[in-house]
Order: C-alpha cells, then sequence, then structure tokens
C-alpha cells in the first residue's frame, strides 16, 4: 500500500470561474435590492392614488354636485320616456292601413278600435261579390291574423249591410 507522503500542489480554479461567481452574486443582490425598491415605489403610489380620489371625492363643489343632480334627473327622465315609447301604440296605423285595403265599392260607416288589437268595422258594399272581394283583400294582408263577417243585411236600397271582426298584429300598431 503506497501512501502518499508527496504533497500534491492545489489546483487552482480558472480566472473565469471566479469572475462569473463575483458576477452572478452581484447580480443575484442587485435583483432582491430592484424588487424591494419597486415595491417600495408601488407602495407609495397606491397611497398617493388614494390621497388624490379622496381630496377629489371630497373637494366637489356645490356647482358640481348639482350639475350631478340634474344629470340623474335628465337620466331617469329618459329612461322612463322609452319606456313609454316602447309600449305606445299607434292607431293612426290602422287608419292608414285601412285605406290602402278597402275596397273601392266598400264604404265602412263605423268603426270600433279596441286596446286588445280587434277591430269592428261596420259597413255597406255593393253586392255580394265585393264583399267577398273585400273580405279576401283583408284576410291576404299579413296586418290581419283573423276575419270574420258577421251581421249580413240587405239595405233598402239593395246594398248589403255587414259586420267585419278583425284580429290584428300588434306589429300594426308600431
Amino acid at each position: 500500500m503506497p501512501t502518499d507522503i508527496i504533497p500534491k500542489p492545489i489546483s487552482q480554479t480558472p480566472l473565469w470561474q471566479d469572475i462569473l461567481l463575483y458576477l452572478s452574486l452581484i447580480l443575484l443582490v442587485g435583483v432582491i435590492f430592484s424588487c424591494l425598491l419597486l415595491g417600495h415605489f408601488q407602495k407609495k403610489t397606491i397611497k398617493e392614488i388614494e390621497a388624490i380620489e379622496q381630496s377629489l371625492n371630497t373637494q366637489k363643489t356645490t356647482e358640481e354636485i348639482s350639475l350631478e343632480k340634474q344629470v340623474f334627473d335628465y337620466q331617469k327622465k329618459l329612461q322612463d320616456i322609452s319606456f313609454l315609447l316602447e309600449k305606445y301604440n299607434r292607431p293612426s296605423n290602422f287608419l292608414k292601413f285601412l285605406e290602402d285595403s278597402a275596397h273601392p265599392e266598400v264604404v265602412f260607416t263605423k268603426l270600433n278600435l279596441n286596446p286588445k288589437r280587434r277591430a269592428v268595422l261596420t259597413g255597406v258594399a255593393k253586392n255580394f261579390m265585393v264583399l267577398g272581394q273585400q273580405l279576401l283583400i283583408l284576410q291576404e294582408r299579413e296586418e290581419v291574423s283573423q276575419a270574420n263577417l258577421s251581421n249580413i243585411s240587405i239595405e233598402k236600397s239593395g246594398e248589403i249591410g255587414f259586420s267585419l271582426n278583425l284580429s290584428l298584429n300588434p306589429s300594426l300598431f308600431k
């Protein structure tokens, strides 16, 4: 068993490894210091923003408060009006519809229009053929969901008296 009695020289680490070690340590310390510094600035900035917001909220003038109240009042009124306009029915649309779909030889003498989208028309026609044509015209219109003829009678003048019950689509009144 040979023993190593002769001392060997200690191997030296290369210079580039030493430089790299020290640079890494300096970089590590710099990163930790930067994180701490950024955290400090972030907290400081958040406190400044909160202070500015608080001062803006507390420094509202009476004029700003009254203007703000006025704007909210107008906003409420606009919401109310828009709700009413959505629900508003235009019965005048029915008169335009009736004008467009009336047969030239039919005279309507009475109209009863109710909010349930029903109309009762009373009138006179020259003869049964004209009355049938009027009924077909109304049944073919998309505004009319149902048309029923009732109370047919022959007038003294020889014309045909009638009543028409119409069920109307709600889109007619929009």
